[in-house]
């Protein structure tokens, strides 16, 4: 019964991930994003749920090129496209083909899309042998709200869409009727380096043996005292506060005890912007990692501006929080 619980509080979280990433204006950070990587977890994430009569073959030409992306938006991405083939397939089963290579786009075969430019791109295609769409479903496809079940929100390649064209990418559907669907996506080739990255199990490990003192601040009790435990278990001792102006105070009686402070960002009487600046005022060495549901007053770009560390959004899972809290106090 928890795993359910846990299952619909994801799916929850997913729907306002689609929402806000359709909605917001400013982006995070982005990086070199390896596509295929990002398409092996979410196809291990996913295919569990899958039914078994659902055949996943992956076809991957490419392993070293990238692109410059926040990798969530890639995962969403990927996440929507195979979701809805998934669904085109759920009665009667099928082959979902998921490949990723590498295009030389030039003025002969740039396909007519505004943004678009010649140039190396890294080519995505997700197919399925499902009931495929109809030419009046595929005018509308990627429309807000658009959908043809009884059930869902239509935003999925609304919002597939809106990220391809931030990226400065494209996206292109094709499909009949009882043949299937074919969606290629194509994001400029980026020449910077993926850096290297830890495995979650070996971070979790690092954060362990660290130890420090943390100063946890949110005004929902039930998180903050959820916070607490998650940080103990991770080897921290923490204080927690649920009134921003006591945690201020408790600060300014001795700045220097306290080795990160992770705070929440709506709070009834300062938000966590405004406690997180006047902590730097007094300490402007002091690592704060800031966390929202959401809010249109703070954005990751305008966190970081302000001397923050980190920028993370609701729900805290133990493993995205030992790896933040991980590489926060290692840039120390």
């Amino acid at each position: 019964r928890l795993n359910h619980v846990m299952e619909a509080v994801q799916k929850a979280a997913h729907l306002v991930q689609q929402i806000l990433a359709f909605s917001r204006q400013q982006r995070g950070r982005r990086h070199p994003v390896h596509v295929h990587s990002v398409l092996e977890n979410v196809v291990r994430d996913l295919s569990r749920s899958w039914s078994r009569a659902i055949d996943v073959r992956l076809e991957v030409a490419i392993t070293e090129s990238a692109v410059l992306a926040e990798a969530s938006d890639i995962e969403r991405i990927i996440r929507n496209l195979c979701e809805n083939a998934v669904r085109a397939m759920e009665d009667q089963g099928g082959i979902l083909t998921l490949e990723v290579d590498r295009v030389q786009l030039t003025d002969k075969n740039l396909p007519p899309f505004p943004g678009i430019r010649p140039g190396p791109h890294i080519q995505l295609v997700v197919s399925d042998t499902g009931i495929g769409m109809t030419e009046d479903v595929l005018e509308h496809l990627f429309e807000p709200y658009f959908t043809t079940r009884s059930f869902g929100s239509g935003l999925g390649l609304a919002v597939t869409h809106a990220l391809v064209r931030s990226l400065h990418g494209a996206i292109l559907a094709e499909s009949e009727s009882g043949k299937g669907s074919r969606f290629t996506v194509l994001f400029p080739e980026t020449a910077a380096q993926v850096e290297p990255v830890r495995k979650a199990e070996e971070q979790s490990k690092v954060v362990s043996s660290r130890g420090g003192r943390i100063l946890f601040v949110d005004d929902e009790e039930s998180l903050a005292q959820l916070g607490k435990q998650m940080l103990e278990s991770m080897g921290y001792q923490v204080t927690v506060e649920t009134q921003s102006s006591r945690a201020l105070r408790l600060f300014q009686r001795n700045p220097e005890v306290f080795d990160l402070v992770i705070t929440d960002m709506i709070m009834p009487e300062m938000n966590g912007d405004v406690l997180s600046s006047e902590l730097l005022s007094i300490r402007p060495d002091l690592p704060i990692i800031l966390y929202t549901g959401f809010s249109d007053q703070i954005s990751e770009q305008r966190a970081l501006e302000l001397g923050i560390r980190a920028f993370r959004t609701k729900p805290l899972l133990m493993r995205d929080l030992a790896q933040t809290v991980d590489r926060v106090l290692q840039e120390q």
